[in-house]
C-alpha cells in the first residue's frame, strides 16, 4: 500500500486493527502541518506511534533526525519500524519499560478513548513523564480533540510556555516547553 504524507507519497506498512487503519487521520494531518522542521541530528519520540507516520513525516523533513517509535500494540509497532528504517523500537504502556532517555522533541496523537469512553491515563502519563524528559529548550507537541483539557494537565507537569498552535474547531495542536 501506499501513503500519502506532506512531504509525498511513499510506501506504507499497516495490519489490520491498527489506529486510523494505518493511514493518515485527520488529527495527525493537522498535527503535521503544524510541525516545523525538526532541528538536524535532534532526538525526537513518537509517542503511541502507530504505525508510525509522525516519525516518517518528521525523518522525511529531516533525514539526520534520531527517532524512537513507543507504542504499546506490538502489531503497530511492528508496522512503525518497517516504515520508518532505522528507528528504535519501544515497546511501552505508556513509560512503564521506556528507557530514561531526554528528547528535543516528543511528539503524538496520543490515545484519548478507552473502548468508546474517553480516558486520559495516557495523555496525563504521557504530558507528566514527558515534561521530565526534554533536553533543556525540548518541546512536547501533541493534537488532541478541542475539549481535552490540555493547557490544564501541561501546567501541572511543569511546562508553562504552553502555545496553541493551530485549531479547526475539532482539533487542537498544543506545544508545551
Amino acid at each position: 500500500a501506499t501513503l500519502m504524507l506532506p512531504s509525498g507519497e511513499r510506501p506504507w506498512v499497516s495490519y489490520p486493527g491498527v489506529f486510523a487503519k494505518g493511514g493518515l487521520d485527520a488529527g495527525t494531518r493537522m498535527l503535521l502541518d503544524a510541525l516545523p522542521t525538526p532541528a538536524a541530528r535532534a532526538r525526537i519520540l513518537d509517542f503511541a506511534c502507530g504505525t508510525g507516520v509522525i516519525a516518517a513525516e518528521l525523518r522525511a523533513r529531516e533525514a539526520s533526525i534520531s527517532v524512537d517509535l513507543l507504542d504499546a500494540d506490538t502489531v503497530a509497532l511492528a508496522a512503525a519500524v518497517q516504515n520508518v528504517q532505522g528507528a528504535r523500537r519501544i515497546a511501552s504502556d505508556a513509560w512503564a519499560t521506556a528507557p530514561k532517555t531526554k528528547y528535543d522533541w516528543i511528539v503524538s496523537n496520543p490515545p484519548i478513548h478507552r473502548g468508546k469512553s474517553e480516558d486520559f491515563a495516557a495523555l496525563t502519563a504521557l504530558i507528566d513523564d514527558g515534561a521530565k524528559r526534554l533536553h533543556a529548550g525540548g518541546a512536547l507537541w501533541l493534537v488532541v480533540q478541542r475539549q481535552v483539557p490540555v493547557q490544564r494537565l501541561f501546567h501541572e507537569a511543569g511546562l508553562f510556555d504552553v502555545r496553541s498552535v493551530a485549531e479547526d474547531g475539532r482539533f487542537q495542536v498544543w506545544r508545551g516547553q
